[in-house]
């Protein structure tokens, strides 16, 4: 996932998940007429493809509040040129505090 929650991954969560509440005792793509392929492809896309500006906002900001969740420590942007240099001083065997 490389850090990052998406609507591709939302959807797999979701069909396991689904799955998971039936009584099946192994993985079918159809059960008691839930088609579990047809759900995922679904979710997808709702995530991959908003119909409108208003949907497409929508998704952003779940799949923000998903992933400040998910991953809450997460930075995003900004400078990593400090923890670069911190991290080559680390490897090279000298002093962390200096950056």
């Amino acid at each position: 996932m490389n850090g990052k929650v998406t609507g591709r991954s939302i959807a797999y969560t979701a069909v396991i998940l689904v799955f998971n509440l039936t009584d099946a005792v192994q993985w079918t793509e159809c059960h008691n007429g839930f088609d579990f392929r047809a759900f995922y492809e679904f979710l997808v896309d709702y995530f991959e493809e908003p119909q409108d500006a208003s949907s497409r906002r929508h998704v952003n900001a779940l799949l923000q509040y998903w992933n400040k969740s998910v991953f809450p420590n997460r930075v995003t942007g900004g400078d990593t040129r400090a923890s670069t240099r911190r991290m080559a001083l680390q490897r090279s065997g000298g002093d962390m505090l200096v950056a």
